[in-house]
């Protein structure tokens, strides 16, 4: 993931500590940054290092929320093709609308059960217990089987 310019923009003493603001700039120009507190004035060079990952996790979340707003399963530069297509089952998933959940589930859910693995091998690829495949399968399997009601619910839904 690549973060082209990592810097200080703010290492203000407050009386109690200091107020640090720490920019990350990505290569494809999204900018995330962080404000912390800390106890010396050398501790912003120290935050620099030790948010990185947490600044990591959050442009992955912000393309994750990209890629299924732009209604995509491709993956970004930051992102996996597992972590794209456990996005859209999550979602799906622990959606109690059943539009919704049919919707974001059958963008991926058979490309997923394509690949032949068992319940355990996707666990594994995903970073899920078992049981959260069985039950995300399950729901896609449940809705998949009454998707003619769904969509002439949203059909009847749409026209109200």
């Amino acid at each position: 993931m690549p973060i082209i310019i990592r810097r200080i923009l703010e290492n203000t003493f407050l009386g109690t500590g200091y107020r640090v603001v720490l920019e990350y700039v990505f290569n494809d120009g999204t900018i995330i940054t962080i404000k912390c507190r800390g106890a010396e004035e050398g501790d912003a060079e120290s935050f620099l290092a030790s948010k990185e990952s947490q600044v990591l996790s959050n442009k992955i979340s912000q393309d994750l929320d990209t890629i299924v707003l732009n209604d995509s399963d491709i993956p970004t530069e930051d992102t996996t093709q597992a972590q794209v297509w456990k996005e859209w089952l999550t979602r799906g998933h622990n959606s109690k609308d059943p539009i919704y959940a049919y919707e974001h589930l059958s963008k991926v859910a058979q490309t997923v059960l394509d690949l032949g693995l068992t319940n355990q091998q996707l666990a594994d690829q995903f970073g899920e217990p078992v049981e959260v495949i069985t039950a995300v399968l399950n729901k896609w399997e449940y809705l998949n089987t009454n998707k003619d009601a769904i969509l002439s619910y949203k059909t009847i839904k749409e026209g109200m």
